[in-house]
């Protein structure tokens, strides 16, 4: 069971007019250990919200689950967040296995399956081609939507929101104080559901650095969109993905910085 993820603190305000003791809210950060097999695997800074989500979409990107051919079915994590745990039991898997951690950019060290764009995926990962798969109008619905979906930011002022969206329809938002947490919680969620990003988008909150490019690929987003910027090595592993990224998408207004045949100006 998921505990609150945000609490109340007193605070000492100061503005122009003096200073007060006020009440303010600040979002829950917990450290989870992932489990795999009673042998710990990575423990992660993060929102103690939907931890079977993020524990299922954390070791599906790093491969971890996916890669498993031993695998009869997506094994059920138990989670225990007094316990700071959420653990997978995988029947057949003989040795837990150790990607190569890089410390990315995001909030924390985050585990990527690859190394770098060499080691990228196949483009037919994505299989939808370049057809028209959004409008404009609904890349904008998305990024507004996910802003006010982003309830814990706006009352924290600390926290980051994924989503998939499929035309104008969010299937799942999720928050976190770390934007890879939050696009793990909403793969853990499409692959625990049976389904995947390919026909639909990503919308995130935060700007889009290389690490959420390759999560986005490993769970099959042809398309990603953010308010924010993208760096430059997120749009050259977007480009050689041939996914399309998009950012500063405020309104009407928008970037898009690679593979722009999939979104029709409407």
């Amino acid at each position: 069971m998921d505990e609150p993820v945000s609490v109340s603190r007193k605070v000492l305000r100061v503005g122009l007019g003096g200073s007060s003791v006020v009440d303010d809210r600040l979002v829950v950060e917990r450290a989870i250990t992932i489990l795999v097999n009673n042998v710990e695997y990575a423990t992660l800074m993060c929102t103690p919200s939907h931890l079977g989500d993020l524990g299922v979409g954390h070791l599906w990107a790093a491969g971890v689950l996916g890669a498993s051919s031993m695998l009869s079915g997506l094994p059920e994590p138990d989670a225990d967040v007094e316990l700071g745990v959420v653990s997978f039991q995988i029947p057949g898997l003989k040795a837990v296995p150790l990607p190569r951690r890089i410390v990315t950019s995001g909030c924390g060290g985050a585990v990527l399956p690859w190394a770098g764009v060499d080691g990228c995926p196949t483009t037919s990962a994505l299989g939808s081609g370049h057809a028209a798969l959004f409008t404009t109008s609904d890349l904008a619905t998305a990024s507004s939507d996910l802003l006010r979906a982003n309830k814990l930011f706006a009352e924290t002022g600390g926290a980051h929101a994924a989503g998939a969206w499929i035309r104008g329809s969010p299937m799942v938002v999720r928050e976190d104080i770390g934007r890879h947490n939050a696009v793990d919680k909403v793969g853990g969620y499409l692959v625990r559901n049976k389904t995947d990003g390919s026909a639909s988008m990503l919308a995130v909150t935060g700007r889009v650095s290389s690490d959420l490019i390759l999560k986005a690929a490993v769970f099959r987003f042809p398309v990603v969109v953010s308010r924010g910027a993208p760096t430059d090595l997120a749009v050259r592993i977007a480009g050689e993905l041939e996914m399309t990224l998009v950012g500063f998408c405020r309104g009407q207004r928008m970037n898009i910085y690679t593979v722009p045949e999939r979104i029709a100006a409407v």
